[in-house]
């Protein structure tokens, strides 16, 4: 029964939400903050086998560091004194070797294991 009456709280809600009338219970706002961080975590979650942290080189750890500083594929690259080809086979190797999506999902990665 509890899972109707939020549901249909919710249902009610997001129509007057458009308007700026959205009213929800503290609990409900909380459930459903939780079950956003939940998914939010599971579809940020690398889909290939996992490693250790001693299974990084220093290179994949310094190349996301790096991106995660704010600088550019160029920039790491004259940095680190690699060549442009160098730092994307560093970050593609990661991405294929840990089931990562995309540059942004390494970083974050490396981050979430506090590598950095």
């Amino acid at each position: 029964m509890r899972g109707t009456v939020i549901l249909a709280q919710v249902r009610d809600t997001v129509p007057a939400s458009r308007v700026g009338r959205a009213e929800l219970p503290g609990s409900c706002i909380r459930s459903l903050i939780d079950r956003m961080h939940t998914a939010q975590q599971g579809a940020l979650a690398p889909r290939g086998p996992s490693s250790a942290p001693s299974a990084f080189s220093s290179r994949e750890i310094d190349v996301p560091r790096l991106l995660a500083g704010g600088w550019d594929m160029v920039e790491v690259a004259c940095r680190l004194y690699y060549s442009g080809r160098t730092v994307k086979s560093v970050i593609t190797s990661m991405m294929n070797r840990l089931g990562l999506r995309n540059r942004s999902h390494a970083v974050a990665y490396v981050l979430r294991r506090k590598l950095l």
